[in-house]
């Protein structure tokens, strides 16, 4: 018998026992992607509740304790996302619930594990934008934003006035009426390749010790002070216009290599009197740029998906006239849900306009993609796909682009791709 062990006391054994590292690991089983991060999600028809999940069990986890919450708090916020609530407007301060959110990142040391950020605007009584005078609100809130954090993945959802707002781009609202978008997504990737502004302060130096409180750092501009004049960041008031306004959009606030935009229903529209004539209220044509200013499309961008339900063929010639230089393009035009048997959308609504429309886009795609030698940035497109692949008297296209020539091979359902033998020498 050994009666130096017997003399032993009992020791208990607690999930509070184990070290950080250990509980890190344990509760990084709960982790998961983030709901939008869902392929068909951001496919389908926008929706405020994107974001929302019914599964929560990290966030239940955090309230198990303080120690519980410190732990898991990289984790439950690499998927960050803000609601903005109040209006931003050129009065010259921005809303305070931007400042308590830049101020939780900084204080929690936060910066540098947010990955994707997605950012969510009820409001619509955003001042909308007719022309090209960025907001100093805006200019502050974007340099601020990406001074703070550095995600490659950048979602909003917002109604269009909003996202004119937030990107610096015009809309015409007229008609917005007669549209039923309630929001629309913008998504902006880019390289996970993550690279940290060299002017950033290294917060993460007492990263071994445990975690203090500390005060807002100087990254973040004062925002109850009075925003800087948009010509400061040109050398002076003799600074390009175009320039100030391009540093007002989020698109050309880091480098972005993939660009998604989604307008949502254009079915209403055409139970009104000559829908044709109606102008959707879009971002896209400015986004491309006008025959009075320039495009605000990075041209870090060479990936482009744009969905809308049912658009028109006179709207999306934006994309087809103005065609930026990209190696992949994606368009769907018909919906995945069921919309088009919701008698209460329909009402009013003759079906054969909603496909004729198709059809007259996909036709003013094709007409360029399959010219032969193809003119202007379509002959570096490498990748195009169709989301409407199912809808199979649109496939049909198919047939025509195989026998069309100019390189195209059709390398799955939906997907056309050219080998690169044949691309023209250059870029």
């Amino acid at each position: 018998m050994n009666l130096e062990s017997e003399s032993q006391p009992t020791r208990h054994i607690s999930i509070n026992t184990l070290p950080n590292e250990l509980l890190l690991n344990i509760f990084g089983y709960l982790d998961g992607h983030q709901p939008s991060a869902s392929h068909l999600a951001v496919y389908d028809e926008p929706s405020f509740d994107l974001t929302q999940s019914g599964i929560t069990d990290l966030k239940s986890i955090s309230c198990g304790s303080k120690r519980w919450r410190e732990v898991v708090l990289p984790v439950l916020f690499r998927h960050s996302q803000l609601i903005i609530t109040e209006t931003m407007t050129n009065g010259g301060k921005l809303p305070s619930d931007i400042k308590l959110f830049f101020n939780f990142i900084t204080q929690n040391r936060l910066h540098k594990v947010i990955t994707s950020f997605t950012l969510i605007c009820y409001n619509q009584s955003f001042k909308v934008i007719y022309n090209r005078d960025p907001s100093h609100v805006l200019l502050t809130f974007w340099r601020s934003l990406f001074s703070v954090i550095d995600p490659i993945d950048l979602l909003i959802i917002a109604p269009s006035q909003a996202l004119s707002f937030l990107t610096a781009c015009p809309v015409n609202v007229d008609d917005s009426w007669c549209f039923d978008c309630p929001c629309q997504y913008l998504r902006l990737q880019r390289s996970p390749t993550r690279q940290v502004d060299k002017s950033m302060p290294d917060i993460d130096r007492d990263s071994g010790q445990k975690t203090k409180s500390i005060s807002t750092p100087s990254i973040i501009p004062n925002v109850y002070e009075e925003l800087p004049n948009p010509s400061e960041f040109h050398g002076g008031p003799e600074g390009n216009e175009e320039n100030a306004f391009a540093d007002a959009s989020v698109l050309f606030g880091r480098p972005w290599s993939k660009l998604l935009l989604n307008e949502g229903s254009f079915i209403r529209v055409y139970a009104t009197h000559e829908f044709w004539k109606r102008q959707p209220p879009s971002i896209l044509s400015h986004l491309l740029g006008t025959p009075t200013s320039s495009p605000l499309f990075s041209p870090s961008i060479r990936d482009m998906e744009y969905i809308s339900i049912f658009p028109m063929d006179s709207h999306f010639s934006n994309i087809t006239q103005k065609f930026p230089r990209l190696d992949r393009l994606y368009v769907q035009f018909v919906p995945r849900s069921e919309i088009l048997h919701d008698a209460s959308r329909m009402t009013q609504v003759e079906s054969e306009n909603l496909w004729m429309e198709r059809n007259r886009c996909y036709a003013l795609l094709m007409r360029e993609l399959f010219n032969v030698p193809p003119v202007g940035n379509y002959r570096w497109l490498q990748t195009f796909e169709s989301g409407d692949a199912e809808d199979k008297d649109g496939w049909n296209m198919a047939e025509y682009m195989k026998s069309a020539g100019n390189g195209w091979k059709v390398t799955e359902e939906g997907v056309f791709f050219r080998d690169e033998i044949d691309f023209p020498p250059g870029l």
